[in-house]
């Protein structure tokens, strides 16, 4: 896969900057995993405060993996 942006590193749970979108994202192996839904997100441990926040144009740049 291709680099991933700046600040953005394996086991990063991601969003983009768009605040009505509550998708997020797992990224594994240099590839983003989306979370089929919030409960999911919460389910595996995680909050609000381990999102980070990265561009719809910076999101675009990692390839999709399988969602989780």
């Amino acid at each position: 896969s291709a680099d991933l942006p700046e600040d953005v590193g394996e086991n990063d749970i991601v969003t983009n900057d768009d605040p009505f979108d509550t998708t997020r994202f797992l990224i594994q192996d240099g590839l983003k995993r989306r979370f089929r839904n919030l409960g999911e997100f919460y389910g595996r441990g995680f909050t609000l405060s381990d999102l980070k926040t990265i561009t719809q144009q910076q999101l675009d740049t990692i390839v999709d993996g399988e969602d989780l």
